[in-house]
């Protein structure tokens, strides 16, 4: 297992957001996360990633605790994330986001005496994440000016500028038109090849298509966890998620 969490807890004042999650992430897979809003999806994310503390339980990744390590930690040890809402650099071109990425990931990345252009690898490796992405021709393209799909991969590209091992994607299709939700599926059955990738998503569409192992949350707990087609005939995962989600 890749990545693993142990009695996982987040607490909120009285509120329990993730209650006890014992999740397993094996290495290779696509890994989906499902569930209704406010099933503590993201809230697991935020944990797995250091943005907030954890309330209880441990986190393993690689077989080495990380529990309680802040962002650029985990990051460095070889976790990337994408977030629900673009944080790009909207007045920055595509090659600058990316590359600012790379130097923030990677040392001697800042330096007042020299130029930024000497910095050759960093430019280097954007270019690479852009070409694998796709989106190599509009690398001098504003990001603001981008379409919204557009930005989405721009934001997987960021993602990849730590070289994770391990890729969370948080929504990675949320208000994308069907023909780049499309795209984005294509898109993550090729990065899947070389990485594992743990993924919140609720266009089922794609979690069918590409998730290995598809675990369901319902208000902070594991409800069932397994391949598709277990999930998509489980009754209480219907009961509580997909029989309301279809209808919908």
């Amino acid at each position: 297992m890749i990545l693993r969490t142990v009695g996982l807890t987040k607490h909120f004042g009285g509120l329990t957001a993730v209650n006890k999650v014992d999740l397993s992430v094996e290495e290779g897979t696509i890994h989906s996360i499902i569930g209704p809003n406010g099933a503590g999806k993201t809230t697991l994310f935020n944990m797995l990633t250091g943005e907030i503390p954890v309330s209880d339980g441990e986190i393993y990744f690689q077989g080495k605790k990380i529990t309680g390590l802040k962002p650029h930690q985990i990051a460095k040890a070889g976790i990337g994330r994408s977030f629900q809402q673009n944080r790009l650099f909207n007045n920055l071109t595509v090659l600058e986001n990316v590359r600012l990425a790379v130097h923030a990931h990677h040392k001697g990345h800042f330096s007042l005496l020299r130029h930024f252009r000497a910095f050759s690898r960093p430019v280097e490796k954007a270019r690479e994440i852009l070409e694998e992405l796709g989106i190599a021709g509009i690398a001098a393209k504003k990001a603001g000016e981008l379409p919204h799909g557009q930005q989405r991969i721009l934001e997987v590209a960021l993602a990849l500028a730590a070289d994770p091992v391990l890729l969370l994607l948080d929504e990675p299709t949320s208000g994308m038109s069907p023909d780049d939700s499309v795209k984005m599926i294509r898109l993550l059955k090729e990065l899947g090849k070389r990485l594992t990738i743990l993924i919140i998503e609720h266009n089922m569409n794609l979690v069918m298509s590409i998730s290995s192992v598809i675990t369901v949350l319902h208000q902070g707990e594991i409800i069932a966890s397994g391949s598709p087609s277990e999930i998509e005939n489980n009754e209480e995962v219907n009961r509580a998620y997909l029989g309301e989600h279809t209808r919908c």
